[in-house]
C-alpha cells in the first residue's frame, strides 16, 4: 500500500513537471504564432496552431491524472 502511494506521488510529480514544460512550449509557440501573423504565412500558422492544440490536449489529459 505504501509503495503504491509513493509510486502515485512520483507519477503526480512527474506530470506536474511535464505540464510545466508543456506550458513553456505553448508560450513559445504562441509567441512565434504572433510573429508569423504579420507575415501571413498561413501554412506555418496552421502548423503552429495544431501544435498548440496538441499541447493543450496533452495538458488536459495530464491534469486529469494528477
Amino acid at each position: 500500500m505504501v509503495e503504491r502511494q509513493k509510486m502515485t506521488k512520483a507519477i503526480s510529480e512527474e506530470n506536474k513537471v511535464r505540464i510545466s514544460d508543456l506550458v513553456k512550449q505553448r508560450e513559445d509557440l504562441e509567441e512565434r504564432l504572433e510573429m508569423l501573423s504579420y507575415s501571413k504565412n498561413t501554412v506555418k500558422i496552421t502548423e503552429i496552431e495544431q501544435e498548440i492544440y496538441e499541447i493543450n490536449d496533452t495538458i488536459t489529459k495530464l491534469k486529469g491524472s494528477i
